[in-house]
């Protein structure tokens, strides 16, 4: 099995309710053929840590 995971750390610049702007632009090249793509998003907003996963796109 074929499993691609990708880990990075970013900052936001600006956190108001929902609304998150992210300083920086982060492209994934995702395809048909990526059946089991893992993509977890990690958020650090003072000193808190949020997390979100998404599973099976």
């Amino acid at each position: 099995e074929d499993k691609v995971l990708l880990k990075r750390k970013t900052k936001a610049m600006k956190s108001s309710g929902r609304q998150i702007q992210w300083g920086e632009v982060l492209h994934l090249p995702v395809t048909n053929h990526d059946q089991n793509l893992q993509l977890a998003v990690k958020l650090y907003s003072r000193g808190s840590v949020r997390r979100k996963h998404l599973l099976g796109q």
